[in-house]
């Protein structure tokens, strides 16, 4: 099966070559009309489990026993954690600390993907994807009907994470204990 998926923030068209255990990926720059780069490094990617983080000009995939960011233009791996399981249900990038703070959640199209699943929030060098802490938080995260936009805001103010996700919950930045 082929599959495309256009990333407007990045003007990327991604075109997914889908065999069982074989899947290819290229990405094409849809301004210049120009291929980028191609890979079959990367199984069961879907919308679900590839985020675009713009600062960055990178992309999370979220894969069976890891998330990996790649760069955007090159294809190539910047770093991959196993500390990290699920999709990306919402992040921030802490520009001035180099930092992203991630909760995941687990899409149901991809339930059988995420073994040993747990709620988390995290804090993560963005540059070498080390994980300062993970901390579990509570409920699911929750899509828009039509976009399928992730319903989470995550903030930073006064040291302190708000998670607002089924309520407010509030986590302290320094050592991810929820307050």
């Amino acid at each position: 099966a082929e599959i495309q998926n256009v990333y407007w923030q990045a003007n990327l068209l991604f075109l997914f070559d889908k065999k069982i255990g074989k899947d290819k990926l290229s990405v094409v720059d849809v301004k210049a009309g120009k291929m980028l780069w191609t890979t079959d490094q990367y199984q069961d990617l879907t919308e679900d489990n590839i985020e675009y983080i713009d600062a960055l000009d990178a992309f999370f995939f979220s894969q069976k026993n890891s998330t990996v960011l790649i760069n955007a233009r090159t294809g190539a791996k910047i770093w991959e954690t196993d500390k990290f399981k699920g999709s990306i249900g919402g992040f921030t990038y802490l520009a001035d600390k180099k930092e992203l703070l991630m909760v995941n959640y687990q899409p149901t199209t991809l339930a059988a993907l995420f073994s040993g699943f747990k709620n988390q929030l995290v804090r993560i060098n963005a540059e070498n994807g080390e994980i300062k802490w993970s901390s579990m938080f509570f409920g699911f995260v929750e899509k828009e009907v039509l976009t399928r936009k992730p319903l989470v805001s995550l903030t930073l103010q006064n040291n302190k994470v708000f998670l607002q996700l089924d309520g407010l919950q509030v986590f302290d930045y320094e050592t991810g204990q929820m307050i």
